[in-house]
């Protein structure tokens, strides 16, 4: 773990790095760019050299953790399940009453090329630092942010990069998007409603709903109709727990 989080520190200060030294070779005026201690160099030079040493510590960053997703889970496919609890939710009787506190559930698979991401989550879920977090609509209504609304006392949820998921297309319709919350400094899901490759593309898709769409529509329903927050303050729809395991596992 240690080791880990020292390879997302060096990852931040390479990239840093780069972003540095080519403001410093954009700003020398005539003849080539120069570095901070006049050494000439050409600015594609600094890019290439420092952009590869990026890229390395990445994908050791993504081996360690995939190394320690098979150590925990074991190998193979892997899904996490939201426990959802509605409360006072749209499901109400023909005169109007609120059938109280029901449950549904949501299960999404990893992508198998977002394990950093996936490693990221996990160790967060498996603290129980994602219980009781809170759904609200995305700021284009295209997409459902889920928030936690407990702090890392660790502080390790922070994505470094973006996972690139292979072949597929990333953030289309039911997929899953995760990215630390500006707002909070928070790790940070969302649903995708809709296909936002090009509104999301700089964000890692890790992952896509395979399984409890009629508990995904019971919550869009909630939102739509304006009862996510009850008139009490209280949360209509909560996440009561997250679990991880295979994707095989019923």
């Amino acid at each position: 773990m240690l080791q880990l989080h020292q390879m997302e520190l060096r990852s931040a200060s390479l990239y840093k790095d780069v972003q540095r030294r080519v403001r410093i070779a954009a700003d020398v005026e005539g003849g080539p760019p120069f570095l901070a201690d006049e050494e000439p160099i050409h600015l594609e030079t600094i890019s290439e050299r420092l952009y590869q040493s990026v890229l390395e510590t990445q994908r050791a960053i993504q081996d360690e953790a995939g190394s320690l997703l098979s150590k925990r889970y074991g190998h193979g496919s892997l899904k996490l399940v939201l426990d959802l609890q509605f409360d006072d939710d749209d499901d109400e009787g023909e005169e109007g009453i609120s059938t109280g506190t029901t449950t549904g559930a949501l299960e999404i698979q990893f992508f198998p090329t977002t394990p950093h991401a996936t490693w990221t989550l996990l160790d967060q879920v498996n603290r129980r630092l994602w219980d009781d977090a809170i759904f609200e609509w995305g700021s284009k209504k295209d997409m459902i942010e889920i928030t936690p609304i407990h702090e890392d006392p660790q502080r390790r949820g922070q994505l470094e990069f973006t996972e690139d998921i292979g072949g597929r297309r990333p953030h289309s319709q039911w997929t899953v998007g995760i990215r630390d919350d500006p707002d909070t400094g928070r790790l940070q899901l969302f649903l995708n409603l809709q296909d936002n490759v090009e509104s999301y593309e700089h964000e890692t898709c890790v992952g896509h709903v395979v399984n409890g769409f009629d508990t995904l529509q019971r919550l869009i329903r909630a939102i739509r109709k304006q009862q996510l927050v009850a008139s009490n303050g209280k949360q209509s729809v909560i996440l009561h727990r997250a679990r991880a395991m295979h994707a095989t596992t019923r």
